[in-house]
């Protein structure tokens, strides 16, 4: 891999935690961790008005980069083994610890504190928040085998890879069907929308 991409994109990881814990520490001094941004809008035959667009939790944004990165994590992997392009590592690596990095601010330093949940809501939560841990567990384990093969040049690489690609395949599917949970809990629960059902951490 080219040193220049390479270092531009351990910069782009090294970046995300330091990014997200600054954004994180600016939100605290308020209070709670909300995002506000007002803007200007103008209505014909009436004066132009400021709307204040308030966010209760950062959550569901950085939710969003550990789906993309496991999931090409897991993808670029399976290619991997089907072309034999072991210059692809390091790659893979990166952007497996982008997804793992991601993963846990969304789901330790961003998650929001739910209040008022129905049986059914908080039966929901649960499983999210379970295949959110079995998502972080098996991207973990396959971030370790990862390093091993690329960084120990193991006698049985390839069987390495595959091991590998297994777990990715495992963190793949639990971040979808962590997703599905996430969803139902915002689109059919009404978990989160309009700050419904969270704690206000004032």
């Amino acid at each position: 891999m080219n040193a220049i991409f390479r270092k531009c994109i351990f910069g782009i990881i090294l970046f995300l935690p330091i990014w997200a814990t600054l954004a994180h520490e600016n939100n605290k001094l308020s209070g709670h961790d909300t995002v506000y941004k007002e803007n200007v809008q103008t209505f014909p035959g009436q004066e132009s008005i400021r709307v204040k667009e308030e966010f209760s939790t950062l959550h569901p944004m950085i939710v969003h980069f550990p789906i993309v990165f496991i999931l090409l994590a897991c993808v670029l992997q399976i290619l991997r083994l089907k072309l034999k392009r072991e210059s692809w590592d390091e790659l893979i690596l990166y952007i497996l610890l982008a997804g793992i990095i991601t993963a846990y601010l969304s789901g330790e330093v961003f998650h929001p504190h739910t209040e008022g949940l129905s049986s059914d809501a908080s039966i929901i939560l649960e499983r999210h928040e379970f295949f959110a841990s079995l998502t972080l567990l098996t991207s973990l384990l396959a971030l370790l085998t990862k390093i091993v093969s690329v960084y120990f040049n193991p006698l049985r690489k390839f069987v390495i890879e595959i091991i590998t690609a297994v777990l990715l395949l495992g963190a793949a599917t639990f971040v979808s069907v962590s997703g599905h949970w996430g969803a139902y809990l915002t689109h059919i629960e009404g978990v989160g929308p309009q700050g419904k059902y969270l704690k206000s951490e004032n």
